[in-house]
């Protein structure tokens, strides 16, 4: 396992981020192809705007459709580089030898996880009887297995999206950062341990009170 990581780390950084990035694209091709389809919108939009401005709002989404392609790598990018900024800053601060590149390709690799989980909820959707944008967003593997899906129904709604960072696919990304760190700095698990939970978990804390701060101005 160590001997196989390592080789993985020894990768250059920018082919694994072209890696992570052509598998999202192909998701994102495929969801707006075969799941987001002109049916399903209009379906969607029906009850939202009049029937006239639906077909222009289809249009101008076919328009721009290329824009998200081109702000989610950049969005991506701006996450790993903040989620390895936390872990080197708690590295230092408990005086772990251990530089930014490998840290962020530690976090290059746990990606591959999220990407997995990218993969299962589109086969899952494409398998569906998915009618409507709702029937998109009730069937998202990650909300499912999140505390925000076991309190919907009691919580205020501005509290669902925050608590839906909290899922179990976070809890396993978190474990790969662990095994990743330990393996790469050659430490301890008991300080690994200490030294992901203080420093990603500063982050995770962070990204919720931004996340929570924007449900409450837009609710």
């Amino acid at each position: 396992m160590k001997r196989f990581l390592n080789s993985l780390l020894g990768e250059n950084g920018f082919m694994l981020f072209f890696v992570i990035i052509s598998f999202y694209w192909l998701i994102m091709f495929i969801n707006s192809t075969f799941i987001l389809t002109d049916d399903l919108m209009y379906n969607s939009l029906l009850s939202v705007i009049p029937d006239g401005y639906i077909e222009k709002a289809i249009s101008l989404q076919h328009k721009w459709a290329w824009v998200g392609y081109v702000i989610f790598p950049i969005g991506l990018f701006i996450k790993f580089i903040f989620i390895s900024a936390f872990i080197t800053t708690g590295a230092i601060f408990c005086g772990y030898d251990i530089g930014f590149k490998k840290i962020l390709k530690v976090v290059l690799l746990s990606e591959s996880l999220f990407i997995l989980v990218g993969i299962g909820n589109t086969l899952m959707l494409l398998l569906s009887n998915v009618n409507s944008i709702t029937d998109v967003q009730s069937l998202n593997l990650t909300s499912i297995c999140s505390i925000g899906f076991l309190i919907k129904d009691s919580a205020p709604s501005w509290l669902i999206a925050p608590m839906n960072t909290l899922n179990l696919f976070e809890l396993i990304y978190f474990m790969l950062l662990v095994v990743g760190i330990r393996i790469t700095a050659e430490e301890k698990a008991s300080k690994s341990n200490l030294w992901v939970i203080t420093s990603y978990g500063s982050y995770l804390f962070i990204w919720i009170i931004v996340l929570t701060y924007l449900s409450v101005t837009y609710a």
